[in-house]
């Protein structure tokens, strides 16, 4: 008796839907949602009709390279990266890639490396730059403020204590301004 191997097949078209007639496997794909179709008819599907249908997985529930790149081409990271590791496989999307010889298929403005490699980084970059968004807001406010009671209060709500009888306004605005940029930016 000859075993049947199934290979996982998506919809890439642009309907939320495609019911497939033609084929025969007489399914309807939901868009971007993967299906486990006998071998046969999901290579007929993914090589006669490249635009509408991909194969995801091979028939060991391995990821297809041209799925990774997909993902990758979606800024779909995180998605690539969690595929590989279900699959067991401990590399990097550009290391999985290069294995398959599939790295230079991936265009060059979503290089794999800087998107995995760096991903950490850009999102460090991005707190810093919205903490330092949010010091610059806060020294405006600082400077609006009305008098040293309005200032104290200021204060008080990023839970810093400062006497306004013991500095004047401007010294209550660096010291204020000091400290928020030591809790928001570790400085």
């Amino acid at each position: 008796m000859a075993a049947i191997i199934f290979l996982s097949i998506m919809y890439i078209g642009n309907a939320p839907f495609k019911r497939d007639a033609y084929f025969g496997s007489r399914r309807t794909f939901a868009r971007l949602t993967p299906q486990e179709v006998e071998v046969n008819i999901a290579q007929k599907m993914a090589y006669q009709c490249p635009d509408v249908y991909m194969i995801t997985h091979d028939g060991m529930g391995m990821p297809t390279p041209e799925y990774i790149i997909f993902l990758m081409k979606h800024e779909l990271v995180d998605k690539a990266e969690s595929e590989l590791k279900k699959a067991g496989i401990e590399k990097t999307v550009e290391e999985f890639l290069k294995d398959h010889n599939a790295l230079a298929d991936l265009p060059k403005n979503l290089t794999a490396a800087p998107s995995v490699v760096t991903r950490p980084q850009q999102v460090k970059q991005q707190q810093q730059l919205e903490a330092q968004q949010k010091v610059d807001a806060f020294e405006n406010e600082l400077r609006k403020a009305s008098n040293k009671k309005v200032l104290q209060k200021m204060a008080s709500n990023i839970n810093y204590q400062v006497s306004e009888n013991e500095h004047d306004r401007s010294e209550m605005e660096q010291l204020i301004l000091a400290e928020y940029r030591k809790q928001m930016l570790g400085e």
